[in-house]
């Protein structure tokens, strides 16, 4: 599979358990620069920035949770560096303002989703770890 297409697949997956949990959808693929943000969402007052990593496993028994190497260190400096820029970007937050209104806070969430395919069925899960 290609990398482009799990990323997608990573993407769609989070985007549905998100909806599925209440959350809106405000942008996806928010890219500031070199920096991007998978999905902001909004949900109860609270502004949500997710970075989406997907990981392909053999089955349900090979899900192993918090793994600190699912993200490389630059990746997860650019990711901070971006939210930043939404906190302070005058021009983001007019841009997002019908999406703000009343946000009590920022929450950085890194999704993990351990994915499994095979001939005959499919099986994921999703975890949230605040980053």
């Amino acid at each position: 599979m290609l990398r482009s297409t799990k990323g997608k697949i990573g993407e769609l997956l989070v985007t549905l358990d998100l909806l599925q949990r209440g959350h809106t959808i405000i942008v996806k693929n928010l890219k500031l620069g070199h920096n991007e943000i998978d999905i902001i969402s909004k949900y109860s007052k609270k502004l949500y920035l997710f970075e989406v990593r997907l990981r392909q496993i053999n089955q349900q028994s090979d899900i192993t949770y918090s793994d600190t190497q699912w993200i490389s260190n630059r990746k997860l400096f650019l990711f901070i560096k971006a939210s930043h820029q939404i906190q302070n970007s005058l021009e983001l937050k007019n841009t997002l303002k019908p999406y703000l209104k009343d946000y009590k806070a920022i929450s950085r969430q890194l999704a993990l989703v351990h994915y499994a395919q095979n001939t005959d069925s499919s099986y994921y899960k999703i975890e949230y770890v605040p980053l």
